[in-house]
């Protein structure tokens, strides 16, 4: 994500595939999986600095959940990077949303 001018930022939701609708019968029971192989698994948050480089802000290499937020002191920046490092099975990476807040 790009900005013409610095934004302060200090809260960043990501929304991530978790394809329920298609990995789940319309009637519960016991899943075989024990991680949804859509999910972003690990992933870093880095913001432009000043000087044009990228620094992170959040790390994780643990995710199981389709929602997430993360809160960080506020940095100032014209730019936020999502990488994804890898997900739980699935050959790509899907995101349904970004949203980023001023602290």
């Amino acid at each position: 994500l790009g900005w013409t001018k610095e934004v302060s930022i200090g809260r960043v939701d990501i929304v991530f595939d978790a394809s329920l609708e298609y990995r789940f019968p319309e009637r519960p029971k016991p899943s075989p999986w024990k991680a949804i192989s859509s999910i972003v698994r690990s992933y870093r948050l880095l913001t432009l600095n000043k000087k044009g480089k990228w620094d992170e802000v959040v790390s994780v290499t643990d995710n199981h959940q389709g929602f997430r937020t993360h809160l960080f002191d506020p940095v100032q920046t014209k730019a936020l990077e999502l990488e994804i490092l890898g997900t739980h099975g699935l050959n790509r990476a899907q995101i349904y949303a970004i949203r980023v807040y001023d602290s």
